[in-house]
């Protein structure tokens, strides 16, 4: 999703990396402070873990891009972003439906 919209424009594109980039940031720190009470190295081990994670999906992600023809490239980016965007939706709205109140 963010290759699609870095194509289109830069100055978006990169707004969007700083959005992924501070959502790496506090889910590192989220996952660091649920682990603080077991010990350092436990959390340091599952920070460590959580950011094996971020690397391994983006290779993941570069070698089905790349297995794609470059007319699909944009459709599949698309897809993956949608999926993302309905579970987090769904999560957040699950975790947190109480806390909304209706209008």
């Amino acid at each position: 999703v963010l290759a699609t919209v870095y194509a289109a424009d830069a100055a978006l594109g990169l707004a969007g990396a700083l959005v992924v980039a501070g959502h790496a940031a506090a889910e590192t720190a989220a996952v660091g402070s649920l682990y603080a009470t077991t010990g350092r190295r436990y959390a340091l081990a599952a920070v460590l873990v959580v950011q094996a994670g971020f690397v391994v999906g983006v290779a993941a992600g570069w070698q089905v891009v790349a297995g794609v023809p470059p007319t699909a490239e944009a459709g599949l980016l698309a897809l993956v972003g949608g999926v993302l965007l309905a579970v987090g939706t769904r999560e957040t709205r699950r975790r947190h439906g109480a806390d909304v109140v209706p209008a």
